[in-house]
């Protein structure tokens, strides 16, 4: 039954709580800066404003998307869609509820780190749909920084690969039970990344 592991998944390492409060702490940070400020902050949206966060997410939701003249159009609406697909579909190869993750297989250390280095072209794809010079300076510079991050992760990777003996996230995570990678051998891994 897949629809209980992804219950599980959700539920049992705290996604659902850490949602939660991530809404309280927004309160929180609102509230203290309104006092800073000697203001009141948010007090209409439930006892004492708390329920503010969640009603600017609603609202969040209900925008209408505005696209610059000369875009591609339908570059600028997958963008951020695919940029949120491949991170879950990265996230579902990871055992966070049980022994394996929803997906498993021999080899699935290769596929994210694939999908995570596929994230630095949605990033530069999603600077060049506008017709902007900014955005596409932004869009380089942020490819640059993912791909100086991507050559430590992956060496990182093979690192703690290597040692497991094994390309399947699953197995690395089985020998880590036994024996912690963070020190010894994996020193330098650990401190590169």
């Amino acid at each position: 039954m897949w629809w209980k592991e992804v219950l599980e998944a959700l539920l049992y390492p705290g996604v659902l709580y850490l949602s939660l409060i991530a809404l309280l702490f927004e309160w929180i940070d609102r509230k203290l800066v309104a006092r800073l400020q000697n203001r009141v902050g948010p007090y209409y949206a439930g006892p004492h404003g708390i329920l503010q966060p969640l009603a600017d997410f609603l609202k969040l939701l209900s925008k209408e998307d505005i696209v610059p003249e000369g875009t591609d159009r339908l570059l600028f609406a997958a963008c951020p869609v695919l940029a949120l697909v491949i991170t879950l579909t990265a996230a579902a190869f990871l055992p966070l509820a049980a022994p394996r993750g929803l997906v498993s297989f021999d080899g699935d250390l290769v596929v994210v780190v694939s999908l995570l280095t596929l994230y630095a072209l949605i990033v530069y794809a999603s600077g060049i749909a506008p017709p902007s010079r900014y955005s596409l300076i932004g869009a380089e510079r942020a490819v640059l920084m993912l791909i100086g991050f991507e050559i430590p992760l992956m060496l990182s990777c093979l690192s703690v690969a290597l040692a497991a003996g094994s390309l399947r996230i699953s197995d690395i995570v089985a020998r880590q039970v036994e024996r912690w990678y963070v020190l010894g051998p994996h020193a330098v891994a650990f401190i590169i990344y």
